[in-house]
């Protein structure tokens, strides 16, 4: 309580997760910066200017009264899956945090032969540099679990509890897989489940109770902001 008897207004957020299809990017804006027509070369007298072409966006599918809040991480072009939004910045901080504990389940398919070895290399550490301060850091161990396998490739179950630049690929890279499908089944205590592709639905409040908890923000959260429910 304030002095004065006045009460500190806990705050509310947006919170929901959305079931990201294939070829689109997890950018707020239309992503054509860098994706131009190619330009003739300076002695061809049909010189045009570069053409901006569009790249669809994860927010051009959000349905009606989902708000443009951020996402909480990015999945690439080529993966689908879920993904988290939400406008609480300390929420976000503490989930993209190394060590925070939230864990993110990915499904691989890689065609080819796929060895023994080559799968237990999957679950080792990866060197990598961060992206601002450029130092050099080793992830922590992910637990690799194989769903099938055969004789032209297998899928495979890879949890990992950071989220470092195209790391799951990197792993499979490393590894010697051709990927031919990624897809984030869940991140932490979220789950996707029947939700189709494409549609998004706000997080239950038992969801974002357990969220807050585990990042120790549940006392300073008053209840979510409405969302449409389908």
């Amino acid at each position: 309580p304030r002095a004065g008897g006045r009460t500190k207004r806990k705050a509310s957020h947006y919170y929901f997760v959305l079931h990201k299809p294939l070829g689109v990017v997890t950018q707020r804006d239309d992503a054509s910066t860098k994706t131009y027509v190619p330009r003739p070369g300076r002695n061809d007298k049909r010189w045009r200017p570069w053409r901006r072409q569009y790249v669809p966006t994860v927010y051009d599918g959000l349905p009606d009264g989902f708000p443009p809040v951020p996402s909480v991480g990015r999945l690439d072009k080529e993966t689908s899956g879920l993904l988290l939004f939400t406008d609480d910045g300390a929420l976000t901080t503490r989930l993209l945090r190394p060590g925070s504990g939230c864990e993110k389940t990915y499904v691989l398919d890689v065609t080819g032969v796929v060895s023994d070895a080559a799968l237990a290399s999957l679950s080792e550490p990866l060197d990598d540099v961060t992206k601002h301060t450029r130092e050099k850091v080793r992830t922590a161990p992910a637990r690799v679990k194989v769903v099938s396998r055969s004789d032209e490739g297998a899928r495979v179950e890879v949890v990992i509890s950071e989220g470092r630049h195209h790391q799951v690929r990197r792993l499979a890279a490393r590894a010697g897989f051709a990927v031919e499908a990624l897809h984030r089944k869940a991140m932490g205590p979220l789950r996707l489940d029947d939700l189709p592709v494409g549609a998004a639905r706000p997080l239950t409040p038992d969801e974002v109770q357990t969220l807050l908890s585990n990042c120790g923000l549940e006392k300073k959260r008053g209840p979510p902001r409405p969302l449409p429910v389908a």
